[in-house]
């Protein structure tokens, strides 16, 4: 994928490498557009990705935004290098919400304490996808997150994503306890990195370990094979991030994004 933007954030670049495969991305040579014309629920594949943000920048590029997403009532943007302090509070006062993720990464992961009891795996069929779809949208519940739309997009990514499984772009991996699947993940690779994707553990066995073992049971495999490093990102100073440090990853940079949701 030849992109005209220099990026500089890993985290980024996977995610550009990601959504290549399953939507388009156009290089305007100042800034990135994303698309997915298959799921307009998909605020981070409906958005601009752009080299820095400046104060007094934010109104020019919403005009931007709005002329490459006419129809779109989010407003999503991704900040490939530095933000000025004053653009960021611009950006609060305009409505947006500012997330800071930090992009992870390893070469290397030790052998994980596993659960007693658990199976961790590769999908393998129809059942697999299935129950995986019914964790997904009973975590979200646990976490408030539900509503029709929202059902929706979950349904489009999770076929998405066993596409690109299918087309052997990467893994989905589950752990399971019997025949019940308490947490799944994805990992895919471009060019030996591996990016992750939607960790995800049942809410009745959050905290027993099933994520940390999961995630480096799916990157053991990934650098045994087809990646020579892995990338996984968090929210900054999140429980995750500090999992994630746990089992093996290191802090590689910071990314900020930007998001306004629908009136």
């Amino acid at each position: 994928m030849k992109v005209l933007m220099d990026v500089t954030s890993l985290g980024v670049r996977t995610h550009l490498f990601l959504h290549a495969w399953s939507g388009d991305v156009l290089d305007r040579g100042e800034y990135i557009v994303l698309r997915t014309p298959t799921n307009p629920l998909y605020w981070y594949g409906n958005c601009l990705v752009l080299p820095r943000l400046g104060a007094g920048e934010l109104v020019r590029w919403e005009g931007r935004f709005v002329d490459e997403h006419p129809r779109a009532g989010h407003r999503v943007f991704l900040i490939d290098g530095p933000a000025e302090a004053g653009a960021l509070h611009e950006a609060t006062v305009r409505g947006y919400a500012v997330s800071r993720t930090v992009v992870l990464t390893a070469t290397s992961l030790p052998e994980p304490a596993r659960p007693e009891g658990l199976r961790f795996v590769r999908f393998a069929g129809e059942h697999d996808w299935a129950a995986q779809l019914a964790l997904v949208h009973a975590a979200d519940a646990a976490d408030g997150i539900a509503g029709p739309e929202h059902q929706r997009f979950v349904v489009s990514r999770a076929l998405a994503n066993r596409a690109l499984v299918e087309q052997g772009r990467g893994d989905w991996w589950g752990a399971w306890e019997g025949d019940q699947l308490i947490g799944s993940l994805g990992l895919f690779f471009h060019d030996r990195v591996g990016r992750y994707q939607h960790v995800v553990t049942a809410p009745a066995h959050r905290r027993r370990g099933v994520a940390g073992a999961l995630v480096a049971v799916a990157g053991r495999a990934g650098l045994a094979g087809r990646a020579d490093r892995v990338v996984i990102v968090a929210v900054a100073d999140s429980p995750a991030a500090r999992l994630y440090r746990r089992a093996g990853f290191e802090v590689q940079s910071e990314m900020i994004d930007l998001c306004r949701k629908p009136a």
